[in-house]
């Protein structure tokens, strides 16, 4: 590893994504810092997500950015994470898919100080919740929180790629199988180490009550398969995760813009 730049590796993962797809791209290869290298997995687009990716090579070459790109069929969004880490060079990945932006231009080079220990094998911070064009900052969350949600959101999270290559992602979870392989590495007691950095925007893209409820019941099962011993009843969790969406959807169709007041975090920009 250079102790003075390590290498990062991003990834994008994107099927279908015509119109998001772009500032995605520019966040990354805009950033200030050189010493990574892009890799986009697309799921066989048909749209114009392709055509999108392509007008991006003469400007990623331009920049000396090493860079692939793979489209294809595959099983889902965590199978493409999956074979982006298995030709991953960096010492550390970040996954930043379609929709979702690094924050700023010297996200990297902010990350890159905390990276040259061989101590911790994730690294991860704040991101920034994008909904509607409305904005929220949400607070990195500390572990013990792995008994209820996912600590982590893997666009506010750089983690060795040698320990993503060892883990890698769980298929059988197909809403949350970031959580289960933080979580198995947390019982492996892996090092997280928390920074107080701003990584990443994070597109909510309307986030349903089904899916909600279907995350809330795939940790349980990883939580269970993996013996981890949670105090909520997990029962409880889903139907208390059920409420509070409905009760989420019901105030933003009742209150329409208001619901995203600054009484409640919100900006109309970063």
């Amino acid at each position: 590893m250079n102790n003075i730049n390590p290498l990062f590796t991003v990834v994008t993962v994107c099927r279908n994504e015509e119109n998001t797809i772009e500032d995605t791209i520019v966040s990354i290869i805009n950033q200030e810092y050189s010493n990574f290298e892009y890799i986009i997995i697309d799921g066989a687009s048909t749209d114009k997500t392709v055509e999108v990716i392509d007008s991006y090579r003469k400007p990623i070459k331009e920049k000396n950015i090493p860079f692939v790109f793979i489209s294809e069929r595959d099983n889902g969004i965590y199978d493409a994470m999956n074979k982006a880490i298995k030709i991953a060079n960096g010492t550390w990945t970040i996954f930043i898919n379609a929709g979702d932006e690094l924050y700023d231009k010297s996200v990297l080079k902010s990350i890159s100080k905390y990276a040259l220990t061989n101590k911790q094998s994730v690294i991860y911070g704040d991101v920034v919740f994008k909904d509607k064009n409305h904005y929220k900052h949400m607070k990195a969350r500390d572990l013990l929180t792995f008994d209820y949600q996912n600590p982590i959101y893997h666009q506010g999270s750089f983690t060795k790629t040698k320990e993503l290559k060892t883990y890698l992602f769980d298929l059988k979870y197909k809403l949350v199988a970031d959580y289960d392989l933080f979580l198995r590495m947390h019982i492996d007691g892996k090092v997280f180490l928390k920074v107080d950095e701003v990584i990443s925007i994070f597109d909510m893209g309307g986030v349903s009550s089904s899916n909600l409820r279907k995350c809330c019941v795939e940790m349980n099962n990883s939580r269970s398969e993996h013996n981890y011993k949670s105090k909520y009843v997990p029962l409880v969790m889903v139907i208390e995760s059920e409420i509070l969406s409905l009760a989420r959807m019901l105030a933003i169709e009742v209150l329409g813009s208001k619901f995203y007041s600054p009484k409640r975090g919100w900006k109309n920009s970063i």
